[in-house]
C-alpha cells in the first residue's frame, strides 16, 4: 500500500488493474483483522500475566520519542533513531513490570517524604540540580525548584507530563538503589574464602613446555567419520543454540533514478527559469528563488571563501546582475545571480543580558510571560543607557543566558552565525550603543562592544533544481518491479528472472526480529515484520516494498528456529574442530610412542622447542609462542613441583609441561584489602553501568520471566 501510495504521490492518474489490486489488498486485510480482532486487540507483549496494550506501549513511546525530538539539534529523529527508541521503551516497560514485583515481594518502596527530600530537600538528586541550576554560576538553586512548583498548575500540558515523568523517574531511581543495596548488603566474604582468593591470584609457577602444533598433521593423515561429528556436537552442544528464531533474504532493489528524458525536460526548464530570472526585479528575487527552487532563497552576506568556488570569482569581480549556469554539479542543475554588493565587518564584538520568556527557544524552568518579559527588557535597556557601568553587573544578576555568569560577554563572533535580529542590531549600530532585539530566544539587551574593518561582501541568488525522477519514471520502475513480483512467485522463478533480466541479487546474513538494518535499505522493518509473519515460509517472494527512490522484492530463503541448530546447520562451522581433535589425537600418539623418558628428551625426539614460562599466574590466559591456552594454564597449577605432564590438547597444539616450582605470594594476617576488592567486584555485577546495559542482576531475573513479545507489529 505504501507502494501505490509513492506512485500516487507522484502521478495523478493509475492504471485501473493497479486500484483493482489495491481494492483487493485493503478488503482482503479488513476481512484478515476482522477475523483475528485486529492488531489493537492483542498485545504488544505479555510480562509475567500482565499485558502492555498497543495504546498503552504507543503513549509512552510518543513520549520517549518526543522529548528525544527536544533533545536534537535539529528537532527530527532518523528511522533509526525512532527505532531504537521504541525498542528502549519496550525494555523499560519490561523492567518496570519485572523489578515492580521483585520491590514488591521485598518491600521496596518510596514515600511522599522520600521524593520530596529528592526534589527539595538539603541534597536532592543530581538530576534536579542539573535542571535547577543558576545560568550564571551553575550552581543549583533551590530558589528555581520552588518557583517551578508554585507555577506548576499554570504550566501546558506538556510542561506538567514532563514533571510528572521526572517524578516517576526519581522514584524508580531511588527504588532501584534500594534494590541494588539491599542485594549489595547481602554479601559476605568470610576470611577463608578471601585467604583462598589471595593465595590464588598470588600464587606464581615457573614451568618448561613444549607444544606440538596442529598445523604438523596434514589433513590427509586424518580420517573423520560420521560419529566424530556426532560425538563432537553431542559433547558440545550449547554452543550451537539459538536464543532466538532468525531469518535470512535475498532481494533485489529496483532503484528509481532519472531517465535521459527526465533529464532532458529538467535542462529545458531550468534553461526557462534562466531566461525568466532575467526580466525578475530585484525586490522580487527572494520570492523567485523560493517558488522555482529546491532550496530556499538564502539572505545572508558571503565573504570570499563561502560561495562554491565555482562562482566565486564572478560574484566578487561583478556588479549586481552578474549570472553563472546553468550549470551540473552534484546532480543538480544551479544557476547564480548576484543580488547585491556591500562592506560589512567579517567579526563582531557583543555582549548582552537576555530576558527570556515561557515557549521561547531553550528556556528552561523559566515561568515568566512575553509580556513581562518586554517589559523587565524595557526597563533595563533605559537604566543601562543611561549608566552602560552597570551593564556586567546587570548581565549577572539577570540574564537568562550562560554568558550571564561573565558579564553577558559573547567574545568575537562571524557576521552571521547569530540569529538575523541581534546580528543586524550589532551590524547597523555603532560601537558603544546599547540596543535591544527579539530572537526565538526571548529578548537581548545588546552592547555593541568592537567590529572588524568592514570588507566586502556579496549577497547572492542561487536556484537549485535536483535531477529527480519523474512521476512517469516512478511509475515505469514501479511497473517492471510489480510485473517482477508478479510472474516470479517461486525462489526457483526468482533465481531465474534475476539472470536473465541481469539484475543484481542481494543477501543478508540471519537476522532476528527486531533487526533494523538491511544492506542499501533505508526503512528496513516492514521487509523484516514480513519475514516474520506466520503466513511467510521458506522459499516464498514478497510484495513489492518502497524504500527511499526504490522497490525491493524479497525472498525468505531459510529459517533458524529457536532452540539448538541441527548437526548439518553446523557440520561446516564444525570441521576444523571436529579435524582437530583426530589431529591431536594423531600427535599423542606420537608422544607415546617415544618412550617415558626424561622431558628434555622426549621434547628432543620430537624436535620440539622447549620454552620456559616465569612468574605465571592463574589470572593469565596466554602461553607465551602459543597465544590463550586457560586449560594449560589451570592445568598447570593443578599439578605438583617436578611433576611432568600428560599430554594436553589446547587451542593451538598439544603440550608437555614440567612445573619446576611454585612461588606462593608472602604470608599476612589482615585480608581486608582482598575482601574490599572481592566487594568491589560484587557491586560492579549488580549495578549497571552506563553505556554497559543493565546488571546482571537484572539479566538472571528476566531469563526467569515469562515474556511475549509480539513488538515486531509495534515497531
Amino acid at each position: 500500500m505504501a507502494a501505490i501510495g509513492k506512485i500516487r504521490k507522484h502521478s495523478g492518474l493509475l492504471i485501473a488493474f493497479i486500484g483493482i489490486a489495491l481494492a483487493a489488498f485493503v478488503l482482503g486485510d479488513l476481512f484478515k483483522s476482522r477475523g483475528q480482532g485486529g492488531r489493537k486487540n492483542v498485545p504488544v507483549g505479555i510480562v509475567n500475566g500482565e499485558e502492555i496494550s498497543f495504546q498503552e506501549f504507543n503513549k509512552k513511546a510518543e513520549q520517549n520519542l518526543q522529548n528525544a525530538r527536544q533533545n536534537s539539534q535539529s528537532g527530527k529523529l532518523s528511522d533509526r533513531q525512532r527505532f531504537s527508541i521504541k525498542q528502549e521503551t519496550w525494555n523499560q516497560m519490561v523492567k518496570k513490570i519485572i523489578m515492580k514485583e521483585q520491590y514488591q515481594e521485598l518491600g521496596v518502596s518510596v514515600s511522599s517524604n522520600e521524593l520530596y527530600d529528592m526534589v527539595q530537600g538539603p541534597d536532592p538528586h543530581p538530576v534536579i540540580k542539573r535542571n535547577f541550576s543558576n545560568p550564571n554560576t551553575n550552581e543549583f538553586d533551590p530558589s528555581r525548584v520552588r518557583q517551578f512548583l508554585s507555577n506548576l498548575d499554570q504550566m501546558n500540558n506538556q510542561q506538567r507530563q514532563q514533571w510528572f515523568t521526572l517524578e516517576n523517574y526519581l522514584k524508580e531511581s531511588r527504588q532501584e538503589t534500594k534494590f541494588n543495596n539491599l542485594i549489595a548488603k547481602s554479601h559476605y566474604m568470610p576470611d577463608s574464602l578471601a585467604k583462598l582468593n589471595y593465595l590464588e591470584k598470588g600464587k606464581t609457577a615457573n614451568a618448561d613446555y613444549f607444544g606440538i602444533k596442529y598445523q604438523t598433521v596434514e589433513d590427509s593423515e586424518v580420517s573423520v567419520s560420521e560419529e566424530d561429528y556426532k560425538e563432537y556436537y553431542k559433547n558440545h552442544k550449547e554452543r550451537y543454540k539459538n536464543e532466538e528464531e532468525k531469518r535470512k533474504i535475498e532481494y533485489v532493489v529496483f532503484d528509481v533514478e532519472a531517465s535521459k528524458e527526465d533529464r532532458r525536460q529538467i535542462e529545458k526548464q531550468v534553461n526557462d527559469l534562466n531566461k525568466e530570472l532575467e526580466t525578475v526585479k530585484r525586490e522580487n528575487i527572494p520570492r523567485f528563488v523560493n517558488s522555482v527552487s529546491d532550496q530556499p532563497y538564502d539572505s545572508s552576506w558571503k565573504s570570499r571563501g563561502e560561495l562554491p568556488a565555482r562562482i566565486e570569482n564572478t560574484m566578487f569581480s561583478s556588479e549586481p546582475g552578474a549570472k553563472v549556469g546553468p550549470y551540473v554539479e552534484d546532480n543538480a542543475y544551479h544557476i547564480a545571480k548576484l543580488v547585491d554588493v556591500t562592506q560589512r565587518p567579517d567579526s563582531m564584538k557583543a555582549s548582552h543580558v537576555l530576558i527570556a520568556y515561557q515557549g521561547a527557544n531553550r528556556a528552561q524552568n523559566v515561568s515568566r510571560s512575553r509580556q513581562d518579559a518586554r517589559q523587565l527588557a524595557d526597563s533595563l535597556l533605559t537604566a543601562l543607557q543611561d549608566n552602560p557601568t552597570q551593564f556586567e553587573a546587570t548581565a549577572r544578576e539577570y540574564s537568562d543566558g550562560p554568558s550571564g555568569r561573565k558579564g553577558g560577554d559573547l567574545g568575537w563572533f562571524k557576521d552571521g552565525s547569530m540569529a538575523p535580529a541581534f546580528n543586524e542590531a550589532v551590524i547597523n549600530n555603532d560601537i558603544g550603543d546599547i540596543v535591544m532585539a527579539e530572537t526565538s530566544f526571548g529578548y537581548h539587551i545588546i552592547k555593541v562592544v568592537d567590529k572588524k574593518a568592514p570588507v566586502k561582501k556579496v549577497r547572492v541568488a542561487q536556484i537549485v533544481r535536483e535531477i529527480k525522477p519523474s512521476n512517469q519514471t516512478y511509475q515505469d520502475v514501479y511497473m517492471k518491479a510489480s510485473a517482477f513480483a508478479g510472474e516470479n512467485q517461486t525462489y526457483e522463478k526468482f533465481n531465474q528472472a534475476i539472470k536473465e533480466q541481469g539484475l543484481n541479487k542481494r543477501s543478508t546474513g540471519f537476522f532476528g526480529k527486531m533487526n533494523n538494518n538491511i544492506p542499501g535499505v533505508d526503512r528496513a522493518r516492514k521487509i523484516v515484520r514480513w519475514a516474520f509473519e506466520e503466513s511467510t515460509s521458506e522459499g516464498d517472494i514478497s510484495k513489492i516494498f518502497d524504500d527511499s527512490d526504490s522497490y525491493i522484492v524479497a525472498a525468505l530463503t531459510d529459517v533458524r528456529k529457536k532452540g539448538y541448530k541441527p548437526l548439518e546447520e553446523v557440520r561446516e562451522e564444525i570441521k576444523p574442530l571436529v579435524l582437530r581433535n583426530k589431529k591431536a589425537d594423531v600427535i599423542k600418539e606420537r608422544i607415546s610412542n617415544k618412550g617415558s623418558g626424561s622431558f628434555n628428551s622426549l621434547a628432543g625426539s620430537l624436535g620440539a622447542r622447549i620454552r620456559n614460562v616465569s612468574d605465571l599466574s592463574f589470572t593469565d590466559r596466554n602461553l607465551p609462542g602459543f597465544g590463550p591456552e586457560e586449560k594449560v594454564v589451570a592445568k598447570i597449577f593443578d599439578m605438583q613441583e617436578g611433576e611432568m605432564s600428560e599430554p594436553i590438547e589446547g587451542n593451538m597444539a598439544v603440550y608437555v609441561v614440567k612445573v619446576k616450582r611454585f612461588q606462593n605470594p608472602p604470608g599476612i594476617s589482615n585480608y581486608k584489602a582482598t575482601k574490599a576488592s572481592l566487594s568491589r567486584d560484587f557491586q560492579r555485577q549488580i549495578t549497571p553501568r552506563r553505556g554497559r546495559g543493565p546488571s546482571k542482576v537484572y539479566e538472571a531475573i528476566k531469563e526467569k520471566a515469562d515474556i511475549k513479545d509480539n513488538t515486531i507489529q509495534a515497531f
